[in-house]
């Protein structure tokens, strides 16, 4: 067992964040400056999503994950946009606010999201 001494000396280092997340971070930050309030949307949707957002038939939108075992038809595929959810969080402020009697004149949401390709075989 080595005690505090005998332990090799050298530079301290510090850990950073890679170059991807520091961005992301700096673009975070700079939209909650500018009043943004962060937006969260689950990954799982329902099919009748596409046809709310009036999606054509042959959108490649439409071309979701199709979860095998669901819990429910609400639930049943994985979404490829981000939308629903956002007019979805934009609709329930909405309404707070009218249920708590403010006026709001203005919502701004932010979400930051990544695309991955998928290859379906």
């Amino acid at each position: 067992m080595q005690d505090w001494n005998s332990l090799p000396s050298g530079e301290a280092t510090t850990g950073k964040l890679p170059f991807k997340l520091r961005i992301e971070q700096k673009a975070r930050d700079i939209a909650e400056y500018c009043g943004f309030s962060q937006g969260m949307c689950y990954s799982f949707e329902s099919p009748k999503v596409f046809d709310k957002l009036l999606l054509d038939r042959d959108d490649v939108q439409r071309n979701a994950i199709t979860i095998a075992n669901p819990l429910g038809e609400d639930f049943s595929i994985m979404r490829t946009i981000s939308l629903n959810g956002m007019n979805s969080a934009i609709f329930i402020c909405r309404r707070a606010c009218r249920f708590m009697n403010c006026r709001m004149k203005e919502c701004s949401l932010r979400s930051v999201c990544t695309e991955k390709a998928i290859s379906l075989r």
